[in-house]
This record gives structure tokens, C-alpha cells and sequence, in this order.
């Protein structure tokens, strides 16, 4: 998946360690953090199980998945997917632990992720895209050498998600999407690779990948 939690929850489980963005810290949400996964508390490092619940409960999101060929009822999908309900706009996480720690670690971590802008608001939207890329360039600056961006879809217009391919040129160095999104992007493209080699160059990346229900492709500069 494409959020801050569900790459933290599969990097975990791979044995990675993982400094995640919260914002949230109520206990409902701790409880939903993956042993193992780590967030800034006091400028360090500090397992998510370790924090103490504090702040508001923020409305959570319901995420039912289904898998091609496995009934549903009386239905059978014929792909697998997943349906996201949403009570609210959540937005990017605004973690200042987070920026505060990440910055201190990205000399020695071994990658960065940004993901989330289309869960933003078309009012924070500049902000957020000022705030989340000037602290991908501190983390190039201290040495950190892949930060991916998630592209995702549902933005609230093709223009937001412009501007958010825009501010990345030259700030991230590999961009993950799917295939109807690269398909939005590049909807005259023959060939996936034309698309992503032209993605590629636009924005100045070592590394595109694009899945899709049967294949997976990477672009490498």
C-alpha cells in the first residue's frame, strides 16, 4: 500500500527497522503499530509500544480487502483489491519528532519514503509540499541516497497532483505508482516503458516502478 503505516507495517515484518511519522498518538492508534516499528519521542528513537496514548482519537479509516477468486457472500471477484472509507481528510502527517529524528538518522538509513499528498487538503496542499520536500533535500543533503515517492491516486484535481510531481523533480530519486495511474499521467502512451522513461526524465529519477494486477515493472536510469 501507499501510506507511511502500511509500508511500516510490511518493512517491519520483513525485519527493517522503521521510523514512522505520527501524528496521532492516541492509544487506539498505538495499538495498530506493528511491534518493532519506531517513532521520535524526545528527539530519539522509540518503539511505538513504548509511548504512552495522548491527543484526540481521530476517526479511523476501513480498509476491507479482497482476494480474486476467494467468495465474498454470494460473489467471487475475479481480481483481488481492496475498498477504503474515509470519515475525514487526514492529510499528511504533521510529526514534528518525526522530521526532527529523521534528520539526525538519514546519514545512516537506507531509504527514505514520502507518501499521502492525495489525502491532503487543496488548502494545505502547498504547505505540505514545502514541508515534506524541504525535508527530503536535508535528508539528501546528510547523505541519504533513495527517497521514494508513493504517487497514489484520488488527489482532488490532476492539478494538485501536478504540482505535487513538480515539487519533486531533482527532491526524490525513485516514484512508485500503479498502472491506471501512470495511465492518467500518460494516457497516449503505447508501451509502459515509453511512459516511464519519459516519468524518469521529467523528474530526474534512478527508478520507476509501476505494478499492476499481473506485473510488476522497474525502470532503472
Amino acid at each position: 500500500g501507499g501510506t507511511g503505516p502500511q509500508a511500516a507495517w510490511v518493512l517491519a515484518r520483513l525485519g527493517a527497522k522503521v521510523l514512522l511519522a505520527l501524528e496521532d498518538r492516541h492509544e487506539a492508534m498505538l495499538s495498530q503499530i506493528p511491534p518493532g516499528v519506531f517513532v521520535g519521542s524526545e528527539g530519539k528513537l522509540t518503539r511505538a509500544e513504548d509511548i504512552e496514548g495522548h491527543g484526540p482519537h481521530v476517526p479511523e479509516v476501513f480498509i476491507f480487502e479482497y482476494t480474486a477468486g476467494h467468495p465474498i457472500g454470494d460473489l467471487t471477484p475475479n481480481r483481488s483489491s481492496r475498498v477504503i472509507i474515509r470519515f475525514m481528510v487526514h492529510g499528511l502527517q504533521q510529526d514534528g519528532e518525526f522530521e526532527r529524528v529523521s534528520r539526525d538518522v538519514a546519514p545512516t538509513a537506507a531509504a527514505g519514503l514520502l507518501s499521502g499528498f492525495n489525502d491532503e487538503t487543496p488548502q494545505r496542499l502547498d504547505s505540505s509540499i514545502d514541508a515534506a520536500f524541504g525535508m527530503a533535500e536535508d535528508w539528501r543533503h546528510a547523505g541519504l541516497g533513495v527517497i521514494h515517492l508513493e504517487s497514489a491516486d484520488g488527489y482532488s484535481s490532476p492539478a494538485a497532483l501536478e504540482k505535487v510531481l513538480n515539487a519533486a523533480a531533482g527532491k526524490v530519486t525513485s516514484l512508485g505508482m500503479s498502472h491506471s495511474e501512470l495511465l492518467a499521467l500518460y494516457p497516449d502512451a503505447h508501451q509502459p516503458m515509453q511512459a516511464m522513461h519519459a516519468l524518469a526524465k521529467r523528474l530526474r529519477l534512478e527508478r520507476v516502478c509501476v505494478h499492476a494486477d499481473t506485473w510488476v515493472l522497474i525502470h532503472l536510469r
